[in-house]
């Protein structure tokens, strides 16, 4: 009995023996179709993925062009701004030494004048006299 067990042990053995080659050879025809596939799908793609590589960057460099564009704008718009601030502060300051004047001329328009040779001269000397002042 001994000698048909070791009997059936050696063929199940040259079995999975055979079995595993046949496995290996499955395998690597199955590896050489997906490698053909991978290969098939490569060419027919990678121009694809080359031309859309090229758009990435294209349009990296249009938005690089676009940003630089951007902050010369905001630079700009910054200088009218505070040129704009600087306009609006002197013309403040213009318009205040205009009411002091404007009342300062009021008061002396109010006060009596003293009889003199020439009326208007005394007024004509005050308002000089305010066009002097800085």
């Amino acid at each position: 009995m001994g000698g048909v067990v070791r009997q059936r042990g050696v063929a199940i053995l040259a079995y999975l023996i055979a079995g595993g080659i046949v496995l290996a050879m499955l395998g690597g025809m199955v590896y050489k179709v997906r490698q053909s596939g991978y290969d098939k799908a490569v060419t027919e793609y990678q121009p694809k993925i080359d031309a859309a590589q090229q758009q990435i960057s294209a349009l990296g460099e249009q938005i690089g062009v676009q940003n630089r564009a951007v902050q010369a704008l905001a630079a700009e718009s910054a200088a009218k701004l505070k040129r704009a601030q600087d306009a609006l502060k002197a013309g403040q300051g213009a318009a205040q030494a205009a009411r002091s004047e404007a009342e300062r001329l009021k008061v002396l328009a109010g006060q009596p004048q003293a009889p003199s040779a020439c009326p208007a001269q005394a007024a004509v000397e005050e308002v000089r006299k305010g066009l002097r002042q800085p």
